[in-house]
């Protein structure tokens, strides 16, 4: 079975998890306002999450064994991140100044990817009134 392309992807950003994912519903909302306008199915497929929390060490390195900054990725959850970044602080993630992303790929339809294209509103900067030309003739 070959494997789905996404061709449009939305992000949440957040210093906290749920900040993060507050984000990415808010950008989800926004996706399913716009197909909404524009009369169209709301409904995307979701083709890939990635997870992604970012730790810097806040003050000095206590210990030998300290890591001052670190990056923990997964495609399988928050859970996932945090487990790997709590072996990483050796425990102590409470330490740590953080930020989190999280972005979905989707695979939308024609209609969908046509009503994220940018409307125009006015003319082109390479069209023009009257040509210089035009008047000469």
């Amino acid at each position: 079975m070959a494997k789905t392309k996404h061709n449009y992807m939305i992000d949440g950003k957040g210093n906290t998890i749920e900040a993060a994912n507050r984000s990415l519903g808010s950008k989800r909302g926004d996706l399913t306002k716009k197909f909404k306008d524009a009369g169209i199915p709301t409904e995307t497929r979701v083709v890939e999450t990635r997870y992604e929390g970012r730790f810097n060490l806040r003050g000095e390195c206590k210990g030998t064994a300290c890591t001052t900054q670190f990056t923990v990725k997964s495609r399988e959850g928050w859970d996932a991140v945090m487990h790997k970044a709590t072996r990483s602080a050796n425990g102590e993630t409470g330490n740590y100044d953080t930020s989190f992303s999280v972005e979905e790929y989707l695979a939308l339809t024609k209609a969908q990817e046509k009503a994220l294209e940018p409307k125009r509103t006015g003319p082109s900067m390479y069209e023009t009134r009257e040509s210089p030309l035009a008047r000469l003739a």
